[in-house]
């Protein structure tokens, strides 16, 4: 089942760490009950959805139609090769040199 306008405006602001409709509505000058409207599923202009795509940092195509992910306007980079960065990143040092040998006997194999 697709998920509509509405919770995919709840799932953007949750990622992004903006809890208060106060501060999306100050943000985009608009009233908080516009922003609560929206988390309804409520009509956007299409000023206010270019303005909350860029206050929330998403794709179009994911607010708007629920396609992709809303970190594919991010360009070539997918959000799964971020994850990845961040999990390498909190890997002991001892783990990344395992990791690095086994990348490079991989990479060998394909020459």
């Amino acid at each position: 089942m697709q998920s509509t306008l509405g919770v995919r405006i709840c799932e953007a602001m949750e990622q992004r760490n903006l809890s208060k409709l106060y501060a999306v509505a100050v943000a985009l000058n608009v009233t908080e009950s516009a922003v609560s409207r929206w988390r309804k599923s409520g009509r956007l202009t299409v000023e206010n959805t270019i303005a909350l795509c860029e206050l929330l940092d998403v794709s179009s195509d994911w607010l708007l139609l629920g396609r992709g992910t809303m970190d594919m306007h991010r360009g070539t980079q997918p959000m799964r090769a971020q994850q990845v960065r961040i999990s390498l990143a909190s890997l002991p040092e001892a783990a990344v040199v395992h990791l690095e040998h086994f990348l490079a006997a991989i990479e060998s194999h394909r020459s």
